[in-house]
């Protein structure tokens, strides 16, 4: 089982993930236990507010020296989860947040309030330079159930990303159904872990993954959490 997690929160102090140093090399740990040897550190962007290039890079450094001295085999890329806002294209002409491992792609939420067109705003991102992966796709409240939404994101060259917790452990019996028939129809290009702790949002891709190569094959399986992610770190593109 091969797995690169190309969304997480285990820079330490950052964001509402890891909290510690400590709390990040057991998180590191536990990624490794669940095969993965890829990872890229996705601390929250918000424009202006916190957590831009310099900061990423500074704990990026301390982080990976702390690794090395506890021997967690995993290698690290610098990356940002980042909150779509109407300051997000200045930002991106700033180029302030870090996209992931200094690629085309970048990983972009959008916030809890509704997107008026949601596929044009991130087509404005596109268009811009950058190709969004949609961060948690089907946590959306104004996507659920929209199969017609996914297939034009997609149409627009959007990737699509969701969390194996939806997988492993799904909100409802409803979304649950969803997610399959998204994952089904081609609609999904990467599975991640979007992990902030050890316990109540944890890394489950081992269990993901085999639940998804049970119910589609191998082949699939190794598409979603391994082959799409590495396409996105090496700066690939995803066909």
């Amino acid at each position: 089982m091969r797995i690169a997690d190309i969304h997480t929160h285990i820079l330490p102090g950052l964001d509402d993930g890891a909290k510690t140093l400590d709390e990040s090399l057991e998180m590191l740990r536990q990624e490794y236990n669940n095969g993965v040897r890829d990872l890229v550190v996705t601390p929250h962007y918000v424009y202006e507010e916190r957590n831009g290039k310099q900061k990423v890079r500074e704990s990026l450094i301390e982080l990976k020296k702390a690794m090395f001295e506890e021997k967690i085999n995993v290698r690290l890329y610098e990356g940002n989860e980042v909150m779509f806002t109407a300051d997000f294209l200045d930002a991106l002409s700033k180029k302030d947040f870090c996209t992931i491992n200094d690629s085309q792609y970048a990983l972009i939420e959008f916030p809890p309030t509704r997107i008026k067109n949601p596929v044009r705003a991130l087509d404005d991102a596109y268009l811009a330079g950058v190709t969004p992966i949609l961060a948690h796709a089907e946590r959306y409240e104004q996507f659920a159930s929209d199969i017609k939404l996914f297939e034009a994101l997609i149409e627009c060259g959007i990737v699509v990303q969701i969390n194996a917790h939806s997988i492993t452990d799904p909100d409802s019996r409803k979304s649950e159904k969803f997610i399959h028939k998204l994952i089904k129809n081609d609609l999904v290009h990467i599975v991640a872990s979007d992990c902030h702790d050890l316990d109540r949002r944890n890394i489950t891709l081992a269990d993901a993954y085999r639940i998804i190569a049970k119910k589609y094959g191998l082949e699939l399986a190794e598409r979603l959490f391994y082959i799409n992610p590495l396409k996105v770190i090496k700066n690939q593109e995803i066909m």
